[in-house]
């Protein structure tokens, strides 16, 4: 599994890997290191706007997780 990127912040990492060709996922894992959640953009789009979200120092609490749940830090 390759990780592409890391976005830390306060309580939990987002971690961005491969899936499913040039498409991501990003897993939510806690200082504990156990995943709190994953989310699965549907689309490049949705990933690609998930990154800028998230180099903008965006927290992925409340954000649907691509599955019909929302995260919760």
């Amino acid at each position: 599994m390759k990780i592409w990127r890391t976005w830390r912040r306060n309580g939990y990492t987002v971690v961005m890997r491969d899936f499913d060709g040039d498409l991501k996922v990003f897993d939510i894992i806690g200082d504990d290191g156990v995943t709190i959640d994953t989310i699965y953009p549907a689309t490049i789009v949705d990933m690609l706007s998930i990154i800028i979200d998230l180099d903008n120092g965006a927290c992925v609490d409340g954000w649907e997780n691509g599955n019909g749940s929302t995260i919760r830090i």
